[in-house]
């Protein structure tokens, strides 16, 4: 099978791997700072909300700086709403019951 993408093409393509990985760090770094409450939450939030600019400076020579703007404003809003899930009340029966079943709860 020949490969049909040109050098730009292929370097999109390894930048926004790239990008992605870092992302699902970032957000794995999150989850973990937010649950043990870890003092490093400030600086692994922004650094998250940062992973959408990047995308949208990687697409920019591709689109439109409207449309990559559009895309980087999507996913900084969806991981901004991950952002504000820490300061929501978790509910009474997280504190209660082992590790196991507080991150493992039963299915209703």
């Amino acid at each position: 099978m020949q490969n049909h993408h040109t050098a730009r093409q292929v370097c999109l393509m390894q930048r926004l791997r790239q990008l992605r990985e870092q992302h699902v760090y970032w957000t794995r770094f999150f989850i973990i700072s937010t649950a043990a409450g870890l003092a490093d939450l400030s600086s692994v939030t922004d650094r998250l909300l940062q992973n959408p600019k990047d995308f949208a400076r990687a697409l920019t020579p591709f689109f439109s700086a409207r449309t990559a703007g559009q895309i980087s404003s999507t996913v900084i809003l969806e991981n901004g709403r991950c952002a504000d899930a820490p300061s929501a009340p978790l509910p009474s029966s997280f504190s209660q019951g082992s590790p196991a079943t507080r991150w493992n709860p039963p299915l209703p």
